[in-house]
């Protein structure tokens, strides 16, 4: 009995474990095209004719001319040339009777043939109508449709503009010139005429409420990388800033009013010139510089330019420095203390926060500043000095490169000796190279065809290890005489004795490795924890590598072929 109870929790755990895991196969590797629907659910193809797979279970079986798209839990498919509705369990609730619209796929959701929030636009006898999952026309002949955007239907009536909801609702009655989504379900723009006979604009929110008069010559989106902003244009030339709710941020006093990469600070224009204006109005940098840019360091500071002079202001409207030339870095050194890299006619240097030259601009080109150490070149040859412009490492190398995790500068020529710099002010001795590959910790180069790796430490990869492929939590997959296996990073120390034809880096604490015909999963304390896949894969190290490259860019799914029969592996963000 005990030893039936320790087999059922064994299996227990394996089930958990595979639960969790990080790649499933989605669909076999059987079908002649497959396409995602929503990253869950797939259109594939076989002999001919297309259906639907999720979790490798036919839910809809091939038997269609075409699938068109999935959306609120209703396929979309094609037969007959005609347009009807299947939902997810495979239950038919519309028969395919309508037009196929020519432009199936559209981001803004207003694709016709696509439920959204309960309903569908379909087309019949040249005009749209809004259905719902059982057929029924929701919104009366009396409304032409003329468009949608996710829950808002743009409807008119005897030449007047209105919107209904997706329930067919009319949420705003027919009664502007015009009406268009700015901010979908949040904010629309109507149009009127003046008292002057001049077309107008204002705001509704979603429900219909004005929030913002009919004052304005028109409105435009601005989508910044943080927010979303409404942008108002006034019949002087003058903009306002809204916010996506509609509510005002910056009112009409500037021709251009645009948000920065500080929340609460907006560059303005004003006859070309540039400023910056915090939310409250304060003005941190007047308007009148050829161009503003924003620098942040250890602080935060605006750099106005204005005839070969940078201006240095700080958020507190505080004038710095002036400095001659144009600044292309702000630093501060190992007290403490601020200093600028500078660009003047062509020439490169540094100043101090008092306008002094500490390197004065004599170098033909910089690369970067690591710990109070630069690296310029001078002429053909690049070099490295300290901020007392004193030589670290002399001007010998025709080629210089600084790590993505601006840790370490390398410094190779292919005829002598390469050098290492790294962020404590060490450097490193390594055999000569044409070619280098840098990443965040580590420079890779071929020493006698053999790939090799030099931490920015000075460690060496050990040369056993024929090929290292990047770590993960300190996981290095790498290749040895034996195959592919795994490696504690900073020791290089074996976690475990099994190699593999190929191996995956890690990606959420699982790889992926092949061996035997078998595709399988590895956790990080090396145990194979499941079988996605067995049988011969086709071009498997170039595939895998896809679909590890694939894992770490955020992609949901992988396409996997395999004599010319293609499956899907889902990847578990």
């Amino acid at each position: 009995m005990k030893k039936i109870i320790s087999i059922l929790i064994a299996i227990i755990i394996s089930n958990i474990t595979l639960a969790q895991s990080v790649y499933t196969l989605a669909v076999d590797i059987k079908y002649d095209s497959v396409f995602s629907l929503d990253g869950r659910y797939y259109a594939v193809k076989q002999s001919g004719k297309w259906g639907v797979v999720k979790d490798r279970q036919e839910i809809l079986p091939c038997i269609y001319q075409g699938i068109d798209a999935l959306g609120d839990g209703v396929i979309s498919v094609i037969n007959n040339d005609k347009i009807g509705f299947v939902d997810t369990l495979g239950n038919t609730l519309i028969e395919p009777t309508y037009v196929i619209e020519k432009q199936t796929y559209r981001e803004d959701k207003s694709q016709i043939n696509l439920f959204d929030n309960g309903a569908s636009l379909v087309e019949v006898e040249g005009e749209y109508k809004l259905i719902n999952k059982q057929n029924k026309q929701l919104i009366p002949q009396e409304y032409e449709i003329i468009s949608r955007i996710g829950d808002a239907i743009s409807i008119k009536k005897d030449g007047k503009y209105g919107i209904s909801n997706s329930k067919g609702e009319i949420i705003i009655y027919p009664q502007y010139l015009d009406i268009s989504v700015l901010v979908e379900g949040k904010v629309y723009s109507f149009k009127q005429i003046s008292t002057s006979g001049m077309p107008v604009f204002g705001l509704i929110n979603g429900k219909g409420e004005i929030i913002c008069p009919a004052i304005y010559a028109d409105f435009g989106i601005y989508n910044g990388k943080e927010a979303t902003y409404i942008k108002a244009y006034t019949e002087e030339g003058q903009q306002a800033l809204l916010n996506e709710e509609g509510k005002l941020v910056l009112p009409a006093s500037y021709q251009v009013c645009l948000p920065t990469k500080l929340p609460n600070y907006y560059h303005i224009s004003q006859n070309l010139e540039q400023g910056i204006i915090r939310s409250d109005s304060v003005i941190c940098v007047p308007p009148s510089y050829e161009r503003i840019e924003m620098m942040v360091t250890n602080d935060t500071f605006f750099l106005a330019y204005k005839e070969n002079r940078t201006i240095i202001y700080n958020t507190k409207q505080e004038k710095l420095a002036e400095i001659e030339g144009n600044i292309l870095d702000i630093v501060s050194n190992k007290k403490g203390e601020t200093y600028f890299v500078i660009e003047n006619f062509f020439s490169y240097g540094i100043q101090n926060s008092k306008g002094q030259w500490l390197i004065e601009p004599i170098y033909d080109e910089i690369l970067s500043i690591i710990s109070d150490n630069i690296c310029f070149r001078k002429g053909e040859k690049w070099g490295v000095v300290n901020i007392n412009n004193q030589p670290v490492i002399d001007f010998n190398y025709k080629e210089a490169k600084i790590s993505p995790s601006k840790k370490y500068f390398v410094l190779y020529d292919g005829k002598k000796d390469s050098k290492l710099l790294n962020d404590k002010g060490k450097i490193f001795t390594f055999t000569k190279v044409e070619s280098i590959m840098l990443a965040n910790d580590y420079v890779e180069f071929k020493e006698k065809k053999i790939k090799r790796r030099l931490y920015s430490t000075g460690n060496y990869q050990p040369e056993n290890l024929l090929t290292v492929k990047k770590s993960n939590n300190g996981i290095l997959t790498v290749k040895t005489q034996q195959g592919w296996t795994f490696v504690e990073e900073t020791t290089n120390k074996p976690l475990t004795d099994k190699h593999y034809q190929i191996a995956s880096i890690f990606y959420k604490d699982i790889a992926l490795v092949y061996q035997d015909n078998q595709l399988k999963m590895l956790n990080n304390k090396m145990q194979e924890i499941g079988v996605l896949i067995s049988e011969p894969i086709d071009n498997i190290e170039m595939q895998l590598n896809y679909i590890s490259l694939a894992s770490h860019m955020g992609v949901e799914y992988y396409i996997i072929k395999n004599k010319n029969k293609y499956g899907v592996i889902n990847i578990k963000q």
